[in-house]
């Protein structure tokens, strides 16, 4: 099994090269960190789940499914997760967070 280090290596330099704008993305992580440290939550479940949740968004889009960006970066991560040494706990949020960014459901 990785480490969670590991894996906050692996998904962030997964996620460059998988946005649009690595600008935007290190924008977004600086936020997410700060909410993180705000609320008093794991940031590295916050780093993780921001770097995976809009992974497979550009693949989407050039489906013309970009409505379906949240159920593939999902579906991704399911796996993609399995290899890194995490609680189950920690994994549920991260699927969780990816789940609900856009409100689609309760948390």
């Amino acid at each position: 099994m990785k480490t969670k280090e590991q894996l906050c290596i692996d998904v962030f330099s997964i996620a460059k090269d998988c946005v649009a704008s690595v600008d935007l993305l290190d924008f977004s992580l600086k936020k997410g960190r700060e909410l993180a440290e705000f609320y008093h939550v794991s940031s590295d479940i916050v780093f993780i789940s921001m770097c995976l949740m809009d992974l497979k968004l550009q693949d989407a889009k050039s489906l013309g499914k970009i409505e379906e960006h949240v159920a593939m970066s999902l579906a991704f991560a399911e796996e993609f997760l399995k290899e890194y040494d995490l609680t189950e706990i920690e994994y549920e949020m991260i699927l969780s967070c990816i789940r609900t960014h856009h409100g689609s459901s309760s948390f």
